[in-house]
């Protein structure tokens, strides 16, 4: 397979942020107006080699362009009169990222049904300004991406099983982390660098063709690796390597288990009950120590019959 792709986004926005006598003796409107052109694009190829009846090796590359051309106005206002406070208007230079990206596999399949692969890939996010900016800045960089994974899938019992499982490690320079600011918004900034690593299984079995069970479970360890200069809830600059990544529960799973018959040729009788659970998660990189910026492990149940 090889192919060229193109794009080319417009991108607008015109947000009010409201002061009404918060932190301030007077009633203040906040407006950001920002405009963005962003074409992009990219040349690819990717094919597969049968080594053998039972081997294969896949391996892909592609080349992506990203060119970005932002202006931002931020307008400070008395809500009451109408009257301008400040105006701060700034055209960022034009800026444009190059990256050549590729993935390499390896398939083997030992027999009818069982499929084993080992992967390795590198993925490529571009940079950009963030609409919220006042000012000069600089915005965010590029997000590396480095991936390892191995896993396997296999179909038994002559259809009526199925496993899947695979592990992982996920590697990336200059994370894109979105913040919250103090004065409403949000900013897109860049860790230095964070790990993901984690495993996944997942299965379904038939023992009768009327009830099927099913489940999955899922491990991430997600943590900056190196994060110095991460903005807590007030703009504070703070160290936060080796904090856990944002919504990313170390564990979570879900069962299920499923009654399904056709009555007859008109109708259809189907009952589920199934439960999901998910480990904490944090909802910031900073302050994670705080209760109301975490999700408490969380378990749902839930049931449904049609007929």
């Amino acid at each position: 397979i090889a192919g060229f792709f193109y794009a080319r986004y417009v991108s607008d926005m015109d947000f009010n942020i409201y002061n009404l006598r918060l932190t301030l003796p007077y009633n203040q409107r906040s407006n950001f107006n920002s405009h963005q052109v962003n074409p992009t694009w990219a040349v690819f190829a990717d094919g597969t080699f049968h080594l053998t009846d039972t081997l294969s090796v896949t391996g892909g590359i592609r080349y992506t362009k990203d060119i970005k051309d932002f202006e931002n106005v931020w307008t400070s206002t008395l809500v009451d009169t109408g009257a301008t406070l400040a105006r701060i208007a700034y055209d960022a230079p034009r800026r444009s990222w190059s990256d050549t990206s590729y993935r390499g596999k390896l398939v083997w399949q030992p027999g009818d049904g069982i499929l084993t692969y080992l992967s390795y890939s590198k993925g490529f996010k571009a940079g950009g300004y963030n609409g919220f900016g006042v000012g000069a800045q600089p915005g965010y960089n590029p997000e590396i991406m480095k991936s390892w994974e191995v896993g396997a899938k296999a179909g038994l019992l002559d259809g009526r099983a199925f496993v899947s499982a695979a592990a992982y490690d996920n590697r990336y320079d200059n994370l894109q982390v979105t913040s919250g600011v103090p004065t409403g918004g949000v900013v897109i900034t860049n860790a230095a660098s964070a790990t993901i690593r984690g495993f996944e299984v997942e299965a379904e079995f038939r023992p009768s063709p009327l009830w099927s069970l099913s489940g999955n479970v899922a491990y991430i360890d997600g943590r900056f690796k190196s994060f110095p200069l991460a903005p807590d809830l007030l703009g504070v600059l703070r160290d936060v390597s080796g904090n856990r990544l944002t919504n990313s529960p170390e564990w979570q799973y879900f069962l299920q288990t499923q009654y399904h018959n056709d009555i007859g040729t008109d109708w259809d009788l189907r009952a589920t009950v199934n439960w999901r659970w998910r480990g904490r998660v944090f909802f910031t990189p900073t302050n994670q120590d705080l209760a109301h910026l975490q999700g408490a492990p969380n378990g749902e149940l839930g049931a449904r019959i049609s007929l």
